[in-house]
């Protein structure tokens, strides 16, 4: 048992009889023992030490820290267990480009205020947008924090960078970008079947990216006519596969009204693939036991963005549906229940956006393309 002394970081070990003094230089923990507490302020005062250990296992030399480029290297080891292999791979991208060999080749405690100045302004010199900035102004924020709990070494000059604020007076404007039906007719007759009805599902129902490829057979009530939205999926690796995990908020747990066309598509699918019960509607070209992955989704979204000539993304169709069904006078409360959102404020302020010209409603539309096939 310790007990707390007049002096400050000294204890008396009252098993040892001793007393036992410890504190953190630079990163490396000081500890020791004397016979008075005298002594033992003495040798704290002095930097003493009959056992010197590192924290974490990292012995330094003489206590002098490595320099940036070393911990950039060493901070993107430890994070490779907790990140996505793409991520930590834009990450490593980040550094080398942004951080790594922009500061002096001097131990990290030897940058000065001149240095972090330097770098800031070659940050705002770079033509990349305000919100790229900041966001690798937070990465090496959480660099320095990294050092301080691996080395014990608190940089004042990091807190002294603020973030970038766009000044830049923009014109208001109304436009915002939705998927046209002619568009959509576009992609859909240069597309495979498989791709057809992921295609539709993705534009009739709205749904997030993990929503859609956590469908199975189960999700279809086919008595009943209605889609049951019960579960997402998150991919993690190829390596570490994917968990099923529940959707974003629980009013995301919801149904939709089937179009009997789209039902009909749906089991001929069903049919032709033998899917059972628990299969993925849209399963893994690799293994037809695994759902389709984020990337093979991102390639296919990819492959129709060059056949309209812009940039298509998952949320692009929600966006997409959730106007198509509001042009056509659909009551607030229902386009939020359909989505999932907890309040209509969100459909409202984040997804609504007036159309020029009423169209017809999205679900005829939709019957109406299938029978065109």
């Amino acid at each position: 048992m310790r007990i707390k002394t007049k002096y400050p970081n000294i204890y008396y070990d009252d098993v040892r009889k001793k007393y036992e003094y410890r504190k953190m230089i630079n990163g490396a923990l000081l500890l020791g023992r004397a016979d008075t507490p005298e002594e033992a302020l003495k040798y704290l005062i002095e930097d003493k030490s009959r056992n010197s250990v590192s924290i974490k296992g990292r012995k330094k030399k003489n206590n002098e820290l490595p320099n940036l480029n070393i911990i950039c290297k060493s901070y993107l080891k430890d994070r490779k267990s907790e990140l996505k292999s793409t991520t930590h791979y834009r990450l490593s991208q980040i550094l080398n480009i942004y951080v790594i060999n922009k500061f002096r080749n001097v131990p990290v405690d030897k940058l000065i205020e001149k240095d972090f100045k330097n770098w800031y302004k070659f940050l705002s010199n770079y033509e990349i947008n305000t919100r790229s900035k900041n966001k690798y102004l937070n990465i090496l924020r959480s660099i320095f924090k990294y050092i301080n709990n691996i080395y014990g070494y608190n940089c004042l000059y990091i807190n002294r960078l603020h973030n970038f604020k766009d000044y830049t007076i923009k014109e208001p404007t109304n436009d915002f970008k939705v998927i046209t039906i002619d568009d959509f007719k576009k992609i859909y007759e240069n597309v495979s079947d498989y791709d057809k009805l992921l295609l539709l599902t993705l534009y009739l129902f709205g749904l997030r990216s993990g929503e859609l490829l956590g469908l199975t057979k189960k999700s279809f009530l086919f008595e009943n006519n209605t889609l049951c939205i019960y579960q997402a999926v998150s991919w993690k690796t190829r390596k570490k596969g994917y968990a099923l995990i529940t959707p974003k908020t629980s009013t995301s747990k919801r149904n939709y009204p089937l179009p009997e066309s789209y039902k009909e598509l749906i089991l001929k699918h069903i049919e032709a693939n033998k899917i059972k019960e628990d299969g993925f509607i849209f399963f893994s070209p690799r293994n037809k036991k695994d759902p389709l992955s984020t990337t093979s989704l991102q390639r296919k979204l990819e492959y129709w963005s060059s056949i309209v000539n812009y940039h298509l993304y998952p949320h692009l169709f929600r966006h997409s549906s959730i106007s198509e069904l509001y042009s056509e006078n659909v009551p607030l409360d229902v386009i939020s229940n359909l989505v999932g959102h907890s309040s209509t404020k969100i459909t409202e302020l984040v997804y609504l956006h007036q159309t020029e010209e009423k169209k017809v409603a999205i679900t005829d539309l939709m019957e109406k393309l299938i029978k065109e096939k």
